[in-house]
């Protein structure tokens, strides 16, 4: 399988990782010679070929029940909450917040220090900077919102209150 998990590694029950993966690995900052950790929540699914940074000035933390399809690479500092997506050969760069339920289209990046809002879906090969809004649907480079992310908030875990939230949120990224 040829995977490597290094020091620093924290583990939960029932994690899937895939073959030729590289989990730990020193983060890739010139700024900072640091070490913090890196937390594999609960129920996660990483598959082959997968790249994830330890923390420099916190834990990288992967939340529970998120899927990483091949060939992603996770930085340093990201902070991805539960139920994320990251489809194959997508960059999340240092220090990113991906908020629950987000998905990360093939081939897109991430620019450091981003947030990406909880059910927003960045498409396909598009590039986001800055703060994405919840419950968008976002394309292109840079990535701007083109509309409501109806079929992840039907598909939504959370509860009716914060996807009402979620929806008054999202109206002000479309005017």
């Amino acid at each position: 399988y040829n995977t490597v998990i290094f020091s620093g590694v924290n583990i939960k029950d029932n994690v899937t990782i895939g073959s030729n993966c590289l989990i730990g690995t020193k983060p890739e900052s010139k700024y900072t010679d640091e070490q913090k950790g890196l937390i594999i929540d609960t129920n996660t699914v990483i598959t082959d070929f997968v790249t994830i940074n330890l923390g420099t000035e916190r834990d990288t933390q992967i939340g529970q029940d998120c899927y990483i399809m091949n060939n992603a690479y996770i930085a340093h500092d990201v902070i991805l909450e539960s139920s994320v997506t990251v489809t194959s050969s997508a960059n999340i760069l240092g220090n990113a917040y991906i908020c629950e339920e987000a998905y990360i289209g093939v081939n897109s990046s991430i620019h450091q220090n981003s947030k990406i809002g909880k059910i927003s879906l960045l498409g396909a090969n598009s590039f986001a900077k800055g703060e994405l809004g919840a419950g968008l649907i976002y394309v292109g480079s840079p990535a701007i919102p083109i509309k409501i992310n109806k079929v992840g908030i039907a598909n939504s875990k959370l509860n009716q209150s914060k996807i009402k939230s979620i929806l008054k949120e999202s109206a002000k990224f479309l005017e």
